[in-house]
Formats: structure tokens, sequence, C-alpha cells
């Protein structure tokens, strides 16, 4: 996968891409909305925007911890994920899925029933998930409570907030992380997962919530429980699909070729940019899912490689 596609990196992203290649829709199935909670457990979230842009969560209560199905055990090992039990099996799942990774806290150790974003001063010890043991860089991105570590952000959870056996009450994240600051910490420590691969090349985020709903529903089915919050959704702005418009004369122009308006429509549609034709113009409207979009000529792009640049006749270059 390049770096500018890590939409490609879920089985969601590469379905999409499957049915601009072959013509045909994609239809995802519809996401449950969040139910409402009876109780309200306390919660305490410091963050940053300019080193977690969002933080999307909530907390679930009364679940039970244990083997997941086998349904879901055949489909990490398919992608060689090994299965550790159904909360970090149904995080894992819900990242392959979507494409947005996600994190649940065991919220019984969080001291304080504070978690605070921050930059790593430098030398914190840090225990993760499967056991490590590191001392952290300075400006690694972590989460806090009021006595320790007990998350290098992107990258690996801490053991020390772990969901095991005997936990009953989980805090679910699902970030958005900046990409340089979790590629430099990873590439400090030696350190990658399938979620700093995902973070350094730019996450979706405006799928953060669609992937919580999803992650929740799951919870309620395979671990039981119920909501014990409210949507936790902390950013300083929205993460809206953008405007983009393709000039059909430039597109003419850089290809060497003329594509009719009908078939570059065709492929816009199928990439499911919402395309718009006025007389000079194509207006379209980039999902959050496509950070490589982001100029007139990324657009240029899509529309010949899925026109097929095979498709294209030969020319001698002018001037030869």
């Amino acid at each position: 996968i390049t770096p500018n596609r890590p939409d490609l990196l879920s089985i969601v992203g590469v379905a999409r891409e499957i049915s601009a290649i072959e013509k045909q829709k994609v239809n995802l199935p519809k996401l449950p909305n969040l139910p409402k909670p009876k109780k309200v457990f306390p919660l305490t979230i410091k963050t940053d925007s300019k080193i977690n842009p969002r933080f999307t969560g909530i907390i679930i209560t009364g679940i039970k911890v244990g083997e997941s199905p086998k349904w879901l055990k055949d489909k990490l090992q398919s992608v060689g994920q090994r299965p550790i039990n159904n909360i970090v099996d149904i995080t894992n799942y819900v990242m392959l899925e979507m494409g947005n990774p996600i994190h649940a806290f065991d919220y019984d150790k969080i001291v304080g029933r504070t978690m605070i974003v921050s930059l790593a001063k430098g030398g914190e010890k840090f225990e993760s998930v499967d056991g490590v043991n590191y001392h952290l860089p300075k400006d690694a991105v972590i989460i806090s409570d009021k006595e320790k570590v007990i998350d290098l952000c992107g990258i690996k959870g801490g053991k020390n907030t772990g969901t095991y056996e005997g936990t009953k009450t989980i805090v679910i994240r699902v970030p958005v992380e900046i990409p340089n600051l979790i590629r430099r910490t990873s590439q400090t420590l030696g350190l990658r997962s399938d979620a700093s691969s995902i973070f350094e090349r730019g996450v979706n985020a405006g799928g953060t919530i669609d992937a919580l709903r999803r992650t929740v529903d799951l919870v309620l089915e395979l671990a039981g429980g119920e909501i014990a919050s409210n949507l936790y959704d902390i950013k300083k702005y929205d993460f809206k699909p953008w405007k983009l418009k393709l000039r059909k004369e430039r597109l003419n122009k850089i290809l060497g070729i003329e594509i009719p308006v009908k078939k570059t429509l065709e492929i816009l549609e199928t990439l499911n940019l919402s395309p718009i034709s006025t007389k000079d113009n194509i207006e379209c409207t980039i999902p959050t899912y496509r950070n490589d979009l982001r100029i007139e000529e990324d657009l240029i792009e899509e529309v010949a490689r899925i026109y097929g640049y095979n498709n294209f006749p030969r020319t001698m270059p002018e001037g030869i």
C-alpha cells in the first residue's frame, strides 16, 4: 500500500477500490445508533487538539471478557492475527474492517477516573500490553491517569489498563492521531503495529463515530453489558468532506487524450466522489477517508488510473 492510501488498509477500503474497478456498488451494512445510557460513570478527559485532533469514546459496563466465537477467531487468523479475548479481538476486527484503530481500557484501573493526553517528557517507563518494557522518547503521544502512563497512543496500549478476565467496565477510544508524531516515536522505539501503520499515513478523521458504533454493537452482542456514558467526541472542529473542482479542459490537457465527460462522471461516481457537472467544471465532494485527494491533479490521476493507462494510445513524445 502506498503511503498516501491508508484507506486500503481495511476491508471496506479494498471493497470500495474493487467496486470502482468493477463498476459495481458497495452495499455496506447500516450501523445501529449508540444506545442511550441508563447510568453515567464519571470520567475526566484532558486532551490537546494539537497532538490529538479527535478523541471519540464511550464507556460500557457489565461486560464479560472471554474467548471469542469461532467466526471471529477464524476471521482474525485468516489475516495473521492472534486471537486474545473477545474485547481485544473486536477492536482488532473493526480496525481491519473499517480502517480506524480502536483501543479498550479497563475503566476500573484508570486511577482518578482521569485520562490525560500529552507529550512524553522523555524517559518515562511504559509496559505494553504484550509485556515489553520501554523508556519513552521525548514527544511521544501518551495517555496518563493520575499516577502512570496507560497508553502509547497510536502504537501500543498499556498492560496496566488492558482488558483481561475479570474486567467489567471498559472505555473504548477511537482517536485521530498526528502522523509525524506517531511515525517518529514508532521509528525511535523500533516498534510498529497495525495501528501505527494506519495513523502514520493519515487515518480517516471523519470515521471515528462509525467505527465506535460498530465496536459497541459487537461488544454488546459478544460480551454483554450496557452503555455507561454519553458519547465523548472531543475535537476543535468538524471533520467533514471537502469540495474539489476538476476543469474539463485541464483534464484532457494533462492526460493528452479526450475522455468523454460521461465517462469521467461515471469514473468519479464509482469512486464515491459525488461529481456534479457544470459547463466547464466537475465539482466533487471528497469523503474523509480519501486524504490523498487534495488538488485538481489528484482527481486527474484518479480518472486516468480507473480509465486504464493501457487504454491510452501509444504516441511519440513531441519534439522527437
